[in-house]
């Protein structure tokens, strides 16, 4: 039973296979026709949603790791300076001052002593939402002092959009904040700001934007809300310093950060060191602030909050945020390709794949070419991000066009070995001139081929003996069940029957004898013949063993 089985389930492989070959033209676009379904489907949200050109459309993962492995990086900006509030300042000033938060009263001398070295703006990251009810005269003074600054902004957090209906503070009293057409100014929003009024003029929002991951990649310089916009801190430091015209266009499209991990770092000091130097008026080591972008926040361990980006999982605000004044001031913001580009290009690949397979392409020249494709993909990836402001992402293209190919190459597989075993062979045309050929097909008798390889061999010569065990042996599906064949291709043999009475002693031998011969086609085809008949007394065998 299990040999009629074996037999039946053959003979099923070989049409299968037959089928296979038959329709593999339909196979191939019918295989880029699911990968461009697929594609569709992929960016259908961006193909429902409409075509945006500030729409930034990129892969997370595949932007970090080519921010990683990039070549360069822009230089960070000798005009910014970061003063961190780090664990040492808080340390050393707690003599003074005690714990955290020190009285308002520090924060106004240091940005009046500041003031008097002329930066370009500052940015003070640091919420003073509420009043120090045991120091009013503290905030009294700050207050004071940010009246006479023009060039210095504070935080302002947006908070859940759930709490705007219970919230005072009407949009469009907002400086800085934009009403879209047909909004109403006088809705409401749920906002956490500064205390101080004074303030208020050059506020900026430290809401940073993440990903689904909770990863920083992207900068919006106005934050967009439902029916408006809101400046951040950098857009406002931007603003104040006179990089950014007050009569410019009052939407900046968003963009990814540029992170500077391949060239200088960011100046970045102690607050400590800053403020007693400018108490003790030390001009030498402040004299450089003269013109700077100067970032004030925390970083000490417990009262910042660390993002996440593609620098690491632990990346503080201050550095954030000199990022995005960099990125406004130098204009390296990171851009990426529109969507429809990126699926037209992926939908290209796929059809393009089909018509080399179709066009009957040497398949060793496709292997090369599309190992060659896929490594300028990668490249321009990372070459992109490495040398201009644009973030080409072809992730998708190449991880698709990865799969189209691996699908295909694995469906060619049994073909492609036969047909580079045939050119081989054929390539000599060894067949011309003769006027006989004799096939041998051996199966499951390795000792027997060797003995009777080197029988005509020795009778007829070494170069009209031709082992083809393998010529077609991946020509169908049928190629598991016919790998115990063995084939031995004989030119003009002798028409003596002793050269076939020398394998006496082999079993499992099938002759056949082809004459008249004028193409390739005309011996493929009886080649193939005797490896199938071979496979099929080799199963008559084995039923005929298990009939006993």
């Amino acid at each position: 039973m299990s040999a009629r089985l074996l037999t039946l389930l053959t003979r099923t492989l070989y049409s299968l296979g037959f089928l296979s070959r038959e329709f593999r033209g339909r196979f191939y676009a019918g295989l880029a026709a699911v990968f461009t379904v697929y594609t569709v489907v992929h960016f259908s949200p961006q193909i429902l949603s409409g075509y945006s050109a500030d729409r930034l459309d990129y892969d997370g993962g595949t932007l970090d790791l080519a921010l990683e492995w990039r070549l360069s990086s822009p230089a960070a900006s000798d005009d910014i300076v970061i003063v961190d509030i780090d664990e040492r300042s808080l340390a050393l000033l707690a003599e003074d001052y005690g714990r955290w938060p020190w009285p308002r009263s520090v924060m106004g001398d240091f940005l009046a002593l500041l003031s008097e070295r002329e930066p370009a703006a500052i940015g003070v990251n640091v919420m003073y939402s509420d009043a120090d009810l045991n120091d009013p005269d503290g905030d009294a003074l700050l207050g004071e002092i940010i009246g006479y600054l023009p060039n210095v902004t504070f935080p302002m957090t947006r908070l859940s959009p759930e709490n705007d209906s219970l919230s005072e503070v009407v949009v469009g009293q907002i400086p800085g904040a934009v009403v879209a057409d047909g909004q109403d100014p006088q809705g409401t929003l749920s906002l956490l700001y500064t205390l101080f009024s004074e303030a208020h003029a050059n506020m900026g929002l430290n809401n940073l934007v993440l990903d689904d991951d909770g990863v920083v990649r992207r900068q919006q310089p106005q934050w967009l809300d439902d029916g408006f916009t809101l400046p951040s801190m950098a857009y406002q430091m931007a603003r104040l310093g006179g990089a950014i015209a007050p009569d410019a266009s009052p939407l900046h499209p968003e963009y990814l950060l540029n992170w500077r991990n391949k060239q200088s770092d960011y100046t970045r000091l102690s607050f400590v060191d800053v403020y007693n130097a400018l108490l003790e008026g030390q001009e030498a080591s402040t004299a450089n602030l003269a013109g700077k972008f100067i970032i004030v926040g925390l970083t000490a361990p417990g009262l910042a909050v660390l993002k996440g980006t593609a620098l690491g999982p632990a990346t503080d605000d201050n550095l954030i945020i000199a990022t995005a004044l960099d990125d406004l001031l130098s204009e390296t913001g990171l851009l990426t390709l529109p969507w429809w580009l990126t699926m037209a290009l992926a939908i290209s690949t796929f059809w393009g794949l089909a018509w080399c397979y179709l066009n009957g392409v040497d398949e060793e020249l496709i292997d090369l070419g599309f190992v060659i494709y896929e490594s300028i993909a990668v490249f321009i990836t990372i070459g992109s991000i490495s040398f201009t402001r644009y973030a080409v992402d072809l992730s998708y293209v190449v991880l698709t066009a990865m799969a189209f190919f691996t699908v295909a190459f694995v469906y060619e597989m049994p073909a492609t070995g036969s047909k580079r075993a045939t050119r081989r062979f054929f390539a000599s045309r060894p067949w011309l001139g003769t006027s006989r050929i004799c096939a041998i097909a051996f199966y499951d008798l390795d000792d027997a081929f060797e003995t009777a390889s080197g029988v005509f061999q020795r009778r007829l010569g070494a170069k009209r003996v031709y082992p083809i065990d393998n010529l077609f042996s991946g020509a169908s599906i049928a190629a598991d069940f016919l790998e115990p064949v063995r084939l031995l291709l004989l030119l003009d043999p002798v028409q003596d029957d002793d050269d076939l009475r020398a394998l006496d002693a082999c079993h499992g031998i099938t002759v056949s004898y082809i004459s008249n011969v004028t193409d390739e086609d005309a011996i493929r085809s009886a080649i193939s013949q005797v490896t199938l008949q071979a496979s099929l007394d080799l199963l008559e065998e084995v039923k005929g063993v298990g009939g006993e």
